[in-house]
Parts: C-alpha cells; sequence; structure tokens
C-alpha cells in the first residue's frame, strides 16, 4: 500500500470526500499492481487518471465557489499545476520512458499528503458541518454509465444490472470505505477485469438492487453490533447504520 486513508483528511462533502477515498484506492491498486510485476498501460492509466482528477476538481470548485471559500483562484492555480504534471507523466509513458515509475509514486504520494491532506482540508472550517444544499455534482468516479448500472470508466465495460455485476466472475472486489455521517454514502469499490478500480454509492445499490434495504437501530450505540463495519475503530457507533446492508451487499458481490 502507498496511501492510507485517514478519516482526518475528511472535509466533510460526502461527495469529495468519496472521490478522495476512491482515488487513494485508484493510486494504490496501481502501486500493488506495478509491485507484482504485472504489466500495465502507464500511458493509458495517466490518460485516464488525468480525466479523473478534471471532473474531481470541478467538483471541488464547484463546493468552494458555494460556500465562499476565499481561497479558490489560488487553489483553482493548484489544480491546474497538478493536471500538467499528470499529463507531462502520461506523456514521458507514452513515450516509453524507462526512468518515470519512481518519480511517478513520488508524485502521487506527495500530491496526496500535500493537496489532499493539506490543502484540500483547509476547506472544512468553511462548510459548517453541511455541504450546500444547491451543489449539484457527478461524482468523478461515476463516468457514463447510461441506462446500465455501471460502465467502466477505462475500457467501456458495462454491466447493465448490479445482479449481472455480482454473477461476473472476473471482477475483483476491493472492499468499502465508509463515510460515518450518512451510510448511504459508503464506496464500494472493485477492479474490472481490465484491472481499473471502480466504485459506486451505496445509495445507487440500494435503487438498483433486489437486495431488500434495512436501517439497523441500535438501542445502546456505544455497543457495536457483530455486523459493524468499522468495529476496529473507536468511539461508538450511529444509532441508525446501513451497515448489516453494506455486508449483505459485500457478500453478493463476492
Amino acid at each position: 500500500m502507498l496511501i492510507e486513508w485517514s478519516d482526518l483528511v475528511e472535509i466533510g462533502d460526502p461527495v469529495v470526500d468519496a472521490e478522495h477515498r476512491y482515488l487513494t484506492q485508484l493510486i494504490n491498486n496501481l502501486f500493488e499492481q506495478h509491485e507484482s510485476g504485472k504489466e500495465v498501460d502507464l500511458g493509458k492509466v495517466f490518460t485516464h487518471l488525468t480525466k479523473y482528477i478534471r471532473v474531481h476538481f470541478d467538483n471541488e470548485e464547484a463546493l468552494m465557489a458555494k460556500i465562499g471559500y476565499p481561497q479558490l483562484e489560488e487553489h483553482r492555480g493548484l489544480h491546474r499545476k497538478i493536471i500538467q504534471q499528470c499529463m507531462d507523466l502520461g506523456e514521458e509513458y507514452l513515450d516509453d520512458s524507462e526512468s518515470v515509475t519512481k518519480d511517478m509514486f513520488e508524485f502521487l504520494r506527495a500530491w496526496w499528503v500535500g493537496h489532499i491532506g493539506e490543502a484540500d482540508t483547509a476547506m472544512k472550517p468553511y462548510l459548517e458541518g453541511e455541504r450546500p444544499a444547491d451543489l449539484n455534482v457527478t461524482p468523478a468516479f461515476a463516468g457514463g454509465a447510461g441506462p446500465g448500472f455501471k460502465k467502466c470508466t477505462m475500457c467501456a465495460k458495462s454491466w447493465a444490472s448490479f445482479e449481472e455485476l455480482a454473477a461476473d466472475t472476473s471482477k475483483v472486489v476491493k472492499g468499502c470505505q465508509i463515510d460515518e455521517t450518512n451510510h448511504l454514502y459508503n464506496l464500494i469499490m472493485f477492479n474490472c477485469s481490465c484491472d481499473t478500480t471502480l466504485a459506486v454509492f451505496l445509495s445507487e445499490i440500494v435503487t438498483k438492487a433486489d437486495i431488500p434495504f434495512v436501517i439497523t437501530d441500535h438501542e445502546d450505540p456505544s455497543q457495536r453490533p457483530s455486523f459493524c463495519m468499522k468495529r476496529e475503530k473507536r468511539g461508538p457507533c450511529l444509532s441508525k447504520c446501513a451497515c448489516a446492508y453494506t455486508r449483505q451487499v459485500l457478500d453478493a458481490l463476492q
């Protein structure tokens, strides 16, 4: 693992935080493939990464504009610089350079720590604990699913329904990132057969899967039930959660 996700870098907006979680998985997945010696079309990977971060940065900037973030223009400048760096690295891979791999992972780690871990978290005090009600953005990892359930943003493979995805034995389930405030924003992640990491919100599965959705009530939130998705964490559970449902979804995908 190149980068370990920490709840400390959450800014409090469920979409942007989910995009950051997904990006963390995307980078770690690339690192794991590299460490295992698996051949990866890195030029294609960086083209895909650049497309993703363009949409993600647009979403961040839309949020900043809505909350009146005073460093918006400065942050835009940081975004442009990162996009250019991604494009430059992609071009080096397309040129089949042999010296970029170390630079790439150093860049990705430094970006995560310096930008997501520091620059983005500076927005948190301006959110006042909730996202603007009139902010309407499509998550960067959503891609263009069209009328079906999910479409790969790398190879364009698609699944018409959740059940079709669950039956696909070529996918690899990578697990779930929990939104501790609202479990409908729990992020289910899996690798497509092309090895790209994809993600869907639990809310998308609720509306499109045949698994009955149930919110679980806890009489004593200080006691973690056996199905808790964050048993290793300190502090009380939510009084109402979708952990049991999330585990059912993961079991179905496995």
